[in-house]
């Protein structure tokens, strides 16, 4: 980290990345050690490349030639910066997680498939912006995304324009932060820079006053699961978004209860994701299975975003409760949907009395039920492509126990593969037959 500015973007992605798809500080290929850019995430075929700069910018001065020093130094030096940088990755030269180029950057990337997204956290401005207008709330730049190849020519201080041909997100010290935090896992700020991506190219022009407010805007503007960026009449070709629509959004009591009703998810999901991503990178977990290579469970927990991460985690959360505290040996198996229709969860509790678990055969032995569980599980809901499973002692009995993971990988499954885990699932009565329920579940709560 080369300053402050760049180590609280690192703390943020790397809650929202985790820290297995979050490098700051990558470096290419020549004997300069040239940074490709500030922080590089990734996550499948998404790659998101942050470039952030501070500079001060002085009011007591010219106020447009402050505003064309500043945006040249803090914007479009950054936009060079992350365009060379893209035309890097896509040439496929290699990556370095040193200056010495010792460490080869460890993701093999979809070159066929990438989606690059160019991210610019622009500090200093913040305060320059609230003076300027009493109406700017936040201190946020206004941002202009239209056609025209000189973006920065007839520009009115305090507002980007930007070229819709080569989308770049500008954010600043206020909205940034807030943002990161909103969108706190990998698949919601994902699918907001991919949809706002999507309307700078839907309109002719994309204007708003703040990023906070076009987030409102797309948090407010959701059916059927999917956020979206505009309105539903196509003969609309421009869109502005006024100020302060974070500011309502942020007030109404929608919010509130959902902020409040998401905690459980960072006390159970997220722990089980973050600390195992750790345990990953220091080389303390067992089994076979890559992180880097899509092939591991915590790839797809990762994928969960967080309404459903609430969902799951009150699932564990019941399950846990309900177990029964009576001395003796039990198992419980309960199964748990995922935002995605072709994955499933299997979470299994086991108890054997007298047995401890940190190791020794009863670990094994809950490990080889977890797998038998997944399967059962494939059987009974046949759609699963995958099925994820999590298992570990009883919390009532053993507060500090390790958890056990696997990745079921059961999209072509033959009939002899069927028949053995109905077995299976007979034996061992993990699920009942017949189909489960869909249970309706909501983003925000009401």
């Amino acid at each position: 980290m080369k300053n402050l500015t760049e180590k609280l973007l690192n703390d943020l992605c790397q809650k929202v990345f985790l820290p297995a798809w979050c490098y700051p500080n990558l470096f290419k290929d020549n004997k300069n050690g040239q940074e490709v850019c500030d922080l590089l995430a990734t996550f499948e075929n998404h790659l998101f490349l942050f470039s952030v700069k501070e500079e001060s910018f002085n009011l007591s001065k010219d106020l447009q030639t402050q505003w064309s020093r500043w945006r040249r130094k803090a914007i479009d030096n950054q936009i060079k910066q992350l365009s060379g940088a893209e035309r890097y990755i896509k040439r496929r030269a290699p990556i370095f997680c040193d200056e010495k180029r010792k460490i080869p950057f460890p993701f093999s990337l979809n070159y066929s498939d990438l989606r690059i997204h160019k991210i610019i956290i622009a500090h200093g401005v913040e305060e320059a912006c609230k003076q300027f207008s009493d109406e700017n709330i936040y201190g946020s730049l206004g941002i202009f995304y239209d056609s025209i190849s000189d973006a920065a020519s007839d520009e009115m201080p305090f507002i980007v324009k930007l070229d819709k041909a080569n989308p770049v997100h500008v954010f600043d010290s206020s909205n940034y932060v807030l943002l990161l935090k909103q969108l706190d896992t990998i698949i919601d700020f994902k699918n907001y820079l991919t949809e706002k991506e999507r309307a700078i190219q839907r309109y002719d022009s994309l204007m708003y006053c703040g990023e906070e407010d076009l987030l409102a805007h797309y948090l407010y503007n959701v059916e059927n699961r999917n956020h979206m960026i505009g309105v539903k009449d196509e003969t609309v070709n421009v869109l502005f978004i006024p100020e302060g629509d974070w500011s309502d959004f942020e007030k109404s009591d929608v919010y509130k209860k959902t902020q409040i009703a998401n905690q459980i998810s960072y006390e159970i999901w997220d722990r089980l994701i973050h600390e195992t991503c750790l345990n990953i990178q220091k080389g303390t977990t067992r089994g076979n299975s890559d992180v880097f290579r899509e092939q591991h469970a915590i790839h797809e927990m990762a994928k969960e975003p967080r309404f459903m991460r609430r969902e799951l985690s009150t699932g564990i959360k019941e399950a846990i409760d309900s177990f029964p505290e009576q001395r003796g040996s039990f198992r419980h198996v309960k199964f748990m949907e995922s935002f995605h229709k072709d994955t499933g969860y299997v979470f299994l509790q086991l108890k054997i009395e007298g047995m401890p678990t940190f190791d020794g055969p009863n670990r094994w032995k809950r490990q080889e039920l977890l797998v038998i569980a997944c399967k059962a599980a494939k059987c009974q809901y046949r759609h699963l492509k995958k099925v994820v499973g999590i298992a570990m002692d009883t919390i009532k009995f053993s507060p500090s126990n390790p958890e056990d993971f696997c990745l079921l990988d059961c999209e072509d499954w033959t009939d002899e593969q069927y028949n053995e885990a109905e077995k299976c699932n007979q034996e061992f009565g993990f699920f009942k037959t017949g189909a489960q329920g869909k249970k309706r579940i909501s983003e925000f709560v009401y």
